[in-house]
């Protein structure tokens, strides 16, 4: 037993290196980029950013249900964004919007839908698809869902799973996604 102690006391004194991920470079981005370097990097500044999937600051088991609501479906390749102003009515007691969208890439898109997250005090109360993103100014010869890069598009909203005085009394809050069209959990629906 003396003896057992006496040669992990050595092998500790010894390898106080081995794993320490500073001493073998994982840490150093020179040395190497891989996703696991990276990991590393983010989890050292504190949550990665991108697990805060709702936005509310605390990766928490709410980002874990819209992540498995979402899992194996294919995400939009992120070239339109969605201008922040909405204009918000009240259509038979529950929020109405119109969103407008910019295509901010270097490809045109078609066939996308807008998405809407409706939370009641932060919890997840509904995710339901819109219609059809449309284009501002329609292309010639083209799909009304077709949109040039740096085009404009819009699409409508109604999320009857909010009260509107909920909405206005700040209870409620709703997020907007933009999805592919395929995607949709309705996806012969027009508006």
């Amino acid at each position: 037993m003396r003896h057992t102690l006496i040669v992990l006391a050595i092998a500790a004194a010894v390898g106080c290196d081995y794993g320490n991920p500073a001493a073998l470079g994982i840490l150093d981005p020179a040395a190497t980029d891989d996703i696991g370097a990276r990991l590393i990097r983010w989890q050292a500044k504190g949550a990665i950013p991108e697990a805060d999937v709702n936005g509310d600051g605390t990766v928490d088991i709410t980002d874990l249900v819209i992540v498995s609501q979402n899992f194996g479906r294919d995400v939009a390749v992120g070239t339109l964004i969605i201008v922040p102003d909405i204009v918000w009515r009240n259509a038979d007691g529950h929020p109405h919007g119109r969103v407008e969208v910019i295509n901010g890439g270097d490809t045109p898109v078609a066939d996308m839908r807008v998405r809407h997250i409706v939370r009641h005090r932060g919890l997840l109360v509904d995710i339901g698809d819109a219609s059809l993103i449309t284009a501002l100014i329609p292309t010639p010869g083209r799909d009304v869902t077709y949109i040039a890069p740096g085009e404009h598009g819009t699409g409508w909203l109604w999320a009857a799973a909010a009260a509107w005085d909920d909405f206005q009394a700040g209870t409620v809050t709703i997020e907007v996604a933009i999805i592919r069209d395929e995607d949709s959990t309705r996806p012969g629906a027009r508006p």
